[in-house]
């Protein structure tokens, strides 16, 4: 699932997701978006700047667009919500 809201007059955008989003990320690399992650039944492991992070079920992970985002697991049950500093 992914939805894309955009506002062309300003740039913003707005991105709502599920693991798709960020599944892209088995390599570190930038997100270029403010992230939240928010897991429900099951546990992720990240890597966050370098440091692993196991996400808790329903828990949110607060990411900003210059931080370095790998994917250690495969877990579809999350939600991402993404935006710029834009929206």
């Amino acid at each position: 699932m992914k939805e894309v809201f955009k506002e062309n007059t300003t740039n913003a955008q707005f991105i709502l997701g599920d693991f798709g989003l960020i599944k892209s990320h088995s390599t570190a690399k930038q997100i270029g978006f403010y992230t939240f992650i928010w897991t429900q039944k099951k546990p992720i492991t990240l890597n966050i700047d370098g440091i692993d992070k196991t996400l808790e079920p329903r828990s949110i992970l607060a990411l900003t667009p210059n931080q370095y985002l790998k994917v250690n697991d495969f877990v579809e049950d999350l939600i991402v919500y993404q935006f710029n500093r834009y929206f």
